[in-house]
Order: C-alpha cells, then structure tokens, then sequence
C-alpha cells in the first residue's frame, strides 16, 4: 500500500509469468497498488495476490465488479479482446499485453469499448522501451544520421522456443501464430522507427521448430508510405539466436542488437559504439506500467493507445494474408 500521494487501484487478470511481472513492475510504482488478482488457475492467482497483499477474485467478471480503476489484462492472445472489451464497458482503463488481438475486427472492438466508456487502452508493445531499441531511436529522431530509407530487423530464437511455456503457446489457433505472439514486438519498432506500411509481403515455412503447430521460419516485406523499405526475419529456427537490426540512412547507418548494444557511423565520420551495459535505463516492463498509470491519474491519452496497437495487428494479418495467397497486400489507406 502507498501512503502518499494519489495510488491507481489496479486489478491484474491473468497471472502468469508475464502477468506477475507486469503486476509486480505496477506495485513498484509510488503511483499504483495492485489490489486484486484473478486467473482461470486459482493457485496462480492465489499465489500472487498473498506476494502483492491483494485480494483473490475467482473471476475476471467478480474483479470488475469491485472499486478498482484499471486493470491489466494478460491473458491468452485468443482471450485479449473478449477481456478487454468487458473491462473497458465495465468503466476501466485497460494496459492490455501484446498482441493487441488477433485480428483487426477485434481491434476495433477494443477501441471502440474504451472510446464509448471513457477509458484509456494502452497496448503493451515494450519492445519500443527496451533500452538499445530506444536509444536507435532516439539517434534517428535527432537527424544525426539522415532520413531511414532502409530498414532490416531479425528476432531468431532457438527451435526449442515454446518449450517450458504454457502449452497454448503452441498452438496458432490460441497465440495467432509466430508474428502475432512473438514478432508483433519488431513489426511495431519498425513502424515505431519508419511510420505506416502501405504495402506487405511474406514467405514462410516451418522446418525444425519443437512444441508448435505454426511456422517457425518468416521472412517480412514492407513497404513504407515514406518510401522507406523494410524487410523482417524472424524464426524458431536458429542456433544463434539473436535480436537486432540495421537501419541505412541518408547520412549514415546504425547498426543494433539487444544484448550488445549499437554502433553508427556517418558517411563522412568516425564509428560510434555503445555498448548495451553502458545504456542507463528505466526497466521497458516498468516504464509502461508508469506510463500507463500516469495517464489514467493525469486522465491524458496513453503513450501506446489502441489505435497503435491496431496498425500493427494490420500488417500482421496482411503478411499471413500474403503468405497464403502468395502476392503482396497493399493496406487501407
């Protein structure tokens, strides 16, 4: 509990591993107090609401019933919007994890929800907060090196990935698939760095990947309504995992990796290296716990609202859309 000051009353539906740690991030903060907890598994939400001095709810319905002001949803993708859509009417302010949902129509669902309640929904897209990924950005951002003309991210994880995890991880027709689960992180930061997509292309396939039902190897082409082009790889597939990019620019080029750090260089200068250790940030699961909270206390629009969420959600559907018919998708305009 928090003495001073003004402390959301936050409600966490969905306590595993990512739930937990979002919770535990919100109940960090000065500004909020997660005072109850539910999941379809008792235990975990027994668990988790003895750690953070909440209450246990046997229901998301019970939960929203009670005096709490937002909630955090973290459930299974397949459940994202039918969740947020009844805390949104029930008068909540919704953070919802990624994805956002697992088609557009469900987008608009969730927006539509908050819109008509008065609440704020704010989509959990952390990979923007991580603390290289934002540091690249905010190179770009200063013009330092140009204008971004071509963009290339890879997030490739071991065969083994879902291994350990809930078994629904593993099957497309509960987390949507590879993009929607995993890679909604990196199809976001692209956008995040280069702006909207207008037209997407995929291949993929699925070779050695343990534990899914779904690909595990895609390769991403989006083009970029700026002119800039952008292409994606991402897999279960490799012995060498690695998350990172490489982004060209007019007066130089930026390359990044998660664990490393990043590296630039001008056309007309010297290497510049910085080294992911030596990059002082707010923790990405925090950062939007607090962003999330300030907005609903200062009752402004959230950092990452559900419209971003949706652009996102767009190209992903348009990439399974290409894949399928095998032709590229240009998106509405």
């Amino acid at each position: 509990m928090h003495s001073e000051g003004r402390a959301v009353r936050v409600g966490i539906i969905g306590c595993g591993s990512m739930g937990s740690d979002l919770a535990r991030n919100c109940a960090s903060l000065e500004n909020a107090e997660i005072v109850g907890a539910c999941d379809i598994e008792a235990k975990k939400a027994e668990l988790l609401a003895e750690e953070l001095d909440a209450d246990c709810f046997a229901s998301s319905r019970e939960l929203l019933s009670e005096d709490v002001e937002a909630v955090i949803v973290a459930v299974p993708n397949f459940l994202h919007a039918e969740v947020s859509v009844e805390a949104a009417k029930a008068g909540k302010h919704v953070f919802c994890e990624k994805p956002m949902a697992l088609s557009v129509a469900e987008c608009d669902e969730m927006i539509e929800a908050a819109k008509g309640s008065g609440v704020g929904l704010m989509i959990g897209q952390s990979e923007r907060y991580d603390p290289v990924f934002d540091r690249v950005k905010q190179i770009v951002d200063s013009g330092i090196i140009g204008r971004p003309f071509s963009i290339h991210v890879e997030r490739l994880d071991g065969r083994d990935w879902v291994r350990g995890g809930a078994s629904w991880r593993g099957k497309a027709e509960a987390c949507g698939g590879m993009l929607y689960h995993c890679n909604v992180h990196e199809l976001d930061y692209m956008r995040y760095i280069c702006e909207d997509v207008d037209r997407v292309g995929a291949l993929m396939s699925k070779n050695v990947a343990e534990g899914t039902d779904y690909e595990d190897t895609t390769h991403v082409l989006l083009h970029f309504r700026n002119g800039c082009i952008g292409t994606f790889f991402g897999g279960h597939c490799s012995a060498l995992p690695r998350i990172g990019g490489k982004i060209h620019c007019t007066k130089g080029t930026i390359d990044f990796a998660r664990r490393e750090g990043l590296t630039y260089k001008l056309f007309d200068g010297n290497e510049v290296g910085i080294s992911a250790e030596d990059i002082e940030a707010e923790p990405a699961t925090r950062r939007e716990m607090r962003e999330f909270t300030e907005s609903v206390i200062e009752g402004k629009r959230p950092t990452i609202p559900g419209e971003e969420g949706r652009k996102v959600i767009e190209i992903i559907a348009a990439a399974y859309l290409s894949a399928k018919e095998g032709r590229q998708v240009d998106l509405a305009g």
